[in-house]
């Protein structure tokens, strides 16, 4: 599925902001991240599960994260359990932070979380470049949307910084992606 402004919107306030809040550490862009992949995965539903046949699993909710994977991270996971918001939360932010550590190129670890792996092709695009656009694209949203100093207090970025709005208005969606996982990463690495 593609960005949707309708879905994006529903992210900007939600029953789970906490656990978001607490799974990212206080850290607004992990926030707009995890926000992007929840977007894409369920649309803020709660309930979502997606058989995954081809796996002999299901994907449940917020965070459509697959049982098996669940398991991996926390033994006790059920599917019930999964169905729960910040439970959802706290597994798939879990596995996010794994792939991120595994494949530090934003989008390698975007594509990952979808994948299992970064499905790169031999042009250098993913096989999952859908959803990589779609997540990319929900985290300048929020990027753009959420307050940063009213998430966590502070913004955490240097005065004079260019915006993905600046960067977006200069040289369009594309350049705004690039600016975003170049920003993310320079955060990451300087934590």
């Amino acid at each position: 599925m593609a960005f949707r402004d309708s879905v994006a919107q529903l992210g900007l306030v939600t029953p789970w902001d906490d656990s978001i809040q607490a799974a990212a550490n206080g850290e607004w862009e992990r926030i707009a991240l995890i926000k992007g992949i929840i977007s894409q995965e369920s649309q803020w539903n709660e309930k979502a599960i997606r058989r995954e046949p081809q796996l002999n699993d299901a994907s449940y909710g917020l965070m459509q994260v697959l049982l098996k994977t669940a398991q991996g991270i926390d033994p006790t996971m059920s599917p019930a359990l999964l169905l729960d918001g910040p439970t959802n939360i706290r597994v798939g932010s879990q596995y996010l932070d794994s792939a991120m550590a595994r494949w530090p190129i934003l989008t390698d670890a975007v594509s990952a979380y979808n994948g299992g792996h970064p499905l790169k092709q031999a042009d250098g695009s993913y096989a999952n470049q859908a959803y990589v656009n779609a997540v990319m694209q929900y985290f300048v949203y929020y990027q753009n949307n959420l307050e940063g100093a009213a998430v966590t207090g502070s913004t955490d970025i240097p005065a004079g910084a260019p915006t993905a709005d600046s960067i977006m208005s200069a040289g369009g969606i594309g350049m705004g992606l690039a600016f975003a996982a170049a920003l993310f990463l320079w955060k990451r690495q300087r934590a």
